[in-house]
């Protein structure tokens, strides 16, 4: 009798409404804003300015997320001052492999709409290497930066099998960047002069993903 009710009670479910799960395809974007602070090795003080950078995401396995995109930055106006051969705007290419370690989740979760929604946190770290292109004017002799991130992730949960929830998901991102190489320089007529930074910043990364229905 529990067989034949569970089997109607099934039926009757999947006849109304659909379960959905994720499959391997998934495709993101992301897009960041920084405080950078900048020193030479002529200058150790450090020069304040601000950055951007946008570009495409995946997850290839959990909690391992590629990262290829575009970094915008200027160059304080500190160091360009009586230094007319350095670039104001520089225009970069990133790369990097994210990696996104569950640390925990908040218990209790607040019921809103039909739907138990949850804020999960993580440790973010991923090796990254950004190269500054020259222009027709100005040479960037550096082979590019290498550097390390470092910071906390936030991502919003909703326990729900729905389409709409299983095809989305938002990471919130609060990190360090320590740059370890140049990222930009030059030579003078005296010395050659080696730009280097470190940041701090917040992005989002907007992963979709493939779904498929579970019940037929």
């Amino acid at each position: 009798m529990k067989t034949l009710l569970g089997l109607i009670l099934l039926i009757s479910f999947s006849g109304n409404s659909q379960i959905y799960e994720r499959t391997r395809q998934n495709f993101g974007l992301y897009a960041g804003a920084n405080y950078s602070f900048i020193n030479s090795n002529i200058s150790k003080k450090h020069e304040l300015t601000y950055s951007a950078s946008i570009g495409f995401t995946r997850m290839i396995r959990k909690g391992i997320h590629p990262k290829l995109g575009y970094h915008y930055s200027e160059m304080p106006s500190a160091f360009r001052s009586g230094q007319s051969d350095i670039m104001s705007k520089l225009h970069s290419a990133e790369g990097s492999i994210l990696i996104n370690k569950h640390l925990f989740k908040f218990s209790k979760g607040a019921r809103v709409r039909g739907g138990c929604h949850y804020l999960s946190v993580g440790l973010i770290m991923a090796p990254e290497y950004r190269y500054t292109f020259s222009n027709k004017t100005y040479r960037n002799k550096s082979p590019g930066e290498f550097s390390l991130l470092t910071g906390l992730s936030f991502t919003h949960i909703k326990k729900s099998m729905s389409k709409k929830n299983k095809s989305r998901t938002t990471h919130y991102d609060i990190f360090f960047r320590k740059g370890f190489t140049s990222f930009y320089s030059l030579e003078t007529n005296d010395e050659q002069i080696k730009f280097k930074r470190f940041e701090v910043g917040i992005s989002i990364r907007k992963i979709r993903h493939g779904v498929y229905s579970f019940l037929p």
